[in-house]
């Protein structure tokens, strides 16, 4: 499971929703305590962060590649002598 996966059940199951089935939690269900439900809305808000950060990731990397692989193009081909 990913996070996108991951996001998807919480933010559900905040909702008072089963991610599986599509019904509603009855009203006795620990799925509708509102404690229960303000923590599934604090995981939701972490995980969108952290899809925010994988989704960057792939960017960043590749312009990480990049500048080092310019740096090398750059070097010697051999090294100075001692």
């Amino acid at each position: 499971m990913n996070s996108a996966q991951a996001l998807a059940v919480v933010r559900s199951l905040a909702n008072g929703v089963d991610p599986e089935s599509g019904e509603v939690f009855p009203p006795e269900s620990p799925y509708q305590r509102p404690q229960v439900v303000r923590s599934l809305y604090e995981a939701a808000t972490a995980l969108e962060r952290v899809e925010r950060v994988e989704r960057r990731r792939p960017v960043f990397l590749s312009a990480l590649h990049s500048r080092a692989l310019g740096g090398a193009n750059n070097l010697p081909a051999t090294p100075p002598p001692a």
